[in-house]
């Protein structure tokens, strides 16, 4: 995923230190992978987690 796609409100990039957004893939092989988790920190909340349908 291209950082510069996403930005958190604090116009941190996705995946950048201190960034409320992270992009977690999974089931990789090779570098290329069929699952994927995006992950938004919240304040006073639980993370809000959005999977792929993909295993």
């Amino acid at each position: 995923m291209d950082p510069e796609l996403v930005k958190d409100p604090q116009g941190k990039k996705i995946g950048e230190k201190d960034s409320s957004y992270r992009y977690e893939s999974s089931n990789c092989n090779d570098g290329k992978c069929k699952s994927y988790k995006l992950v938004a920190t919240l304040v006073d909340e639980d993370d809000y987690i959005k999977e792929s349908r993909h295993k």
